[in-house]
């Protein structure tokens, strides 16, 4: 499908479209992706899903204006939509914007409680500006919710060191069980965090192993799933600071 042009002129309805952008969104091919949004959006410009996948799509580029930009659009459509209002809370934070961050983080938790998304957002802004204990209380919060979520526990070792009497220390290890029928980007997740966790309780050997096999799993997805021209970039993959949208949305079941 030539996703440049009108929809219209090559046969291919709105929803159609969509769909393809979502299946290229969800393999990570998101230069693609954009195009078809875009597409659909000179068509239907109030067209929310659109509107709020754009908004991730860029946010996953670390290009974070005009992340915001489409995203308080979407949520001029919607403005009861938790999951956009926790991703342009976490465009915000990026661009050192915290109060507004957290607010939108505050919103996106009374909307939706449930939301692991919104508690761990919370939890990495809280982190940023030294606020461990609520850093800590809010990933607790959000692992409660979803525990089966890999990068939850790479967050954790990065604010808090493991113990063997952590209560979340078993779910970590049970996921092992799962790993290899796990997307490529969850078992990168899993595997550093388990090298932390490993490092924590001085088994080294451990700790070694995963962190090497972790970034073999980080090399394959970082070269199928970015454009090229933010291979420069890639070296921050993995980082507090880094954190992009399609890899939370892969987890949160959106």
């Amino acid at each position: 499908m030539n996703v440049g042009i009108n929809t219209r002129q090559v046969g291919v309805t709105p929803g159609e479209a969509f769909k393809r952008a979502i299946a290229l969104q969800a393999e990570g091919n998101l230069l693609a992706a954009e195009k078809i949004y875009r597409a659909i959006l000179k068509q239907y410009p109030h067209h929310f899903p659109s509107l709020s996948n754009l908004g991730f799509v860029l946010l996953d580029q670390e290009r974070m204006e005009e992340a915001t930009s489409f995203l308080r659009r979407a949520l001029n459509q919607n403005p009861n939509s938790a999951v956009v209002h926790t991703r342009l809370a976490r465009a915000l934070q990026l661009l050192d914007r915290a109060p507004e961050a957290e607010h939108r983080l505050r919103r996106a938790i009374a909307l939706n409680p449930e939301l692991a998304e919104a508690h761990a957002t919370l939890g990495l802004g809280c982190a940023d500006l030294g606020r461990y204990d609520e850093a800590i209380a809010a990933l607790a919060r959000a692992i409660e919710l979803q525990p089966e979520w890999a990068r939850l526990y790479y967050f954790w070792g990065h604010i808090k060191r493991w113990s063997a009497d952590d209560p979340r220390l078993p779910a970590l290890k049970a996921l092992v069980q799962k790993c290899d029928s796990m997307p490529i980007a969850w078992q990168v997740d899993l595997k550093f965090a388990l090298a932390k966790a490993c490092a924590d309780l001085g088994d080294h050997d451990g700790a070694f192993r995963h962190q090497i096999e972790g970034g073999a799993l980080q090399r394959r997805l970082i070269w199928r799933a970015r454009p090229a021209a933010s291979l420069a970039t890639a070296g921050s993959t993995g980082t507090m600071r880094a954190w992009n949208s399609t890899r939370w949305s892969a987890r949160s079941g959106r």
